[in-house]
């Protein structure tokens, strides 16, 4: 092990905490608008329980395909972000 430098454990719970925050507050204002524009175009789009399905589903499915795009990016760029530091 002679010749690797190591990154002091300080910094990979700097990062880690940067990143529960972004995460939190990333999820946190997703479920904020998501209901909030959901209200606003119910009664434009006649105000059946349908549009509120359409938008909920709708959230959800970008919600789900942001995560895979994530998921798959990191995988073919071969960076995971799941593992700090590692090499």
């Amino acid at each position: 092990m002679l010749g690797h430098s190591f990154e002091p454990a300080h910094k990979d719970t700097e990062l880690l905490f940067f990143y529960s925050i972004t995460l939190f507050v990333n999820a946190a204002l997703l479920f904020i608008v998501e209901p909030m524009v959901a209200k606003m175009i119910l009664p434009l789009l006649g105000g059946s329980p349908a549009v509120w399905n359409t938008s909920l589903v709708f959230y959800q499915a970008c919600l789900l395909m942001g995560y895979a795009y994530v998921h798959f990016g990191s995988r073919w760029l071969g960076n995971s972000p799941t593992r700090p530091g590692a090499s």
